[in-house]
């Protein structure tokens, strides 16, 4: 059976996006250290962590106080449910539990990827957002950001920082996607009209040549990094 059926077959309970959405992009990402706040009974840890098993490389930091009590009365105890889900399906040597509060536990030196799914105030989606960036993370996602006002608010926020693009995927409860731009690369090749030269070949473009195109269209270059100030 396949291994991502065997997840969803573990998870009856559970039929939403986001997981398979987070399983993308660790897979096109490749990152090597992922932190997951809120992270339950392990429905989307159990996909990120099957993306790094096929990545061959990453560990899983899931941060969860298990304070929340919802589907116990179906399910049992939450904290119980996780580590059966986990060792159910083998991913007990990529996760490493943290457990507590996320503003209070000691996060991962250094951070790639983060999935914010815990508590959903204002304020402690914030915290996380913070301590996510402060240790490094370039590509974080956030859950319910359409539904929930706490998230809702964040990714508003969040938009006004010239540091961070935002985008928003209408799934479920709404799926924040926050990227730093200054990861983006340079601009290299253009296959505009008219083309500099004919079928499929591209034009490698030159800094000015950017900066020109630009300027041409009218279109302010965003903040992307030091390669790509103006001269």
């Amino acid at each position: 059976m396949d291994q991502l059926q065997k997840i969803e077959d573990r998870f009856p309970d559970w039929r939403y996006d986001h997981p398979r959405i987070l399983y993308a992009l660790i897979r096109a990402m490749k990152p090597e250290v992922c932190v997951e706040v809120g992270t339950y009974r392990g429905y989307a840890a159990c996909y990120m962590a099957e993306a790094m098993r096929q990545n061959g490389k990453g560990r899983l930091y899931c941060i969860d106080d298990w304070s929340l009590t919802d589907h116990e009365h179906r399910l049992g105890n939450a904290k119980e449910h996780f580590w059966g889900n986990i060792k159910h399906l083998g991913y007990d040597d990529i996760i490493t539990v943290i457990e507590g509060d996320s503003k209070s536990v000691i996060w991962p030196e250094k951070i790639d990827f983060a999935y914010i799914d815990g508590w959903h105030g204002f304020s402690t989606a914030k915290s996380d957002f913070v301590n996510a960036s402060n240790h490094g993370a370039t590509v974080m996602c956030f859950d319910d950001v359409i539904g929930t006002i706490g998230p809702r608010m964040l990714m508003d926020e969040i938009r006004k920082d010239d540091k961070w693009m935002v985008s928003i995927i209408d799934s479920d409860g709404g799926l924040g996607i926050v990227t730093r731009r200054e990861t983006r690369r340079p601009i290299k090749y253009a296959q505009e009209y008219p083309m500099p030269n004919t079928g499929t070949q591209l034009h490698e473009m030159t800094k000015n040549e950017v900066i020109n195109y630009y300027d041409t269209h009218s279109i302010p270059i965003s903040y992307m990094g030091e390669t790509e100030h103006r001269p």
